[in-house]
């Protein structure tokens, strides 16, 4: 005979926030190393990277002035060859 376990909405909401709490934590040290100039990789889904983007001439809408836009860094992500075939699994 099998014996049930009752469980209370706080044990739920527990079980719930271990993962969010994980992942949260996972995020943040992804932006932290990639703020630092660094990549992460995890093997067959992917790569976070810093990349520098050009300085560039902008035109704002507006004014119809242009302005110059210095270069900057930002965040990119290159899918691993594992995530890409999953993708490509889709049906159109």
């Amino acid at each position: 005979m099998t014996q049930k376990t009752k469980r209370t909405k706080a044990d739920v909401a527990a079980a719930l926030s271990m993962p969010t709490t994980t992942l949260n934590a996972l995020l943040d040290y992804i932006k932290a190393e990639v703020a630092a100039g660094n990549e992460v990789q995890f093997k067959g889904f992917g790569t976070f990277k810093p990349i520098l983007s050009a300085a560039r001439d902008v035109r704002v809408p507006s004014t119809e002035e242009t302005v110059r836009a210095e270069a900057k860094f930002r965040p990119k992500f290159d899918a691993g060859t594992g995530f890409k075939a999953a993708v490509a699994e889709l049906a159109p």
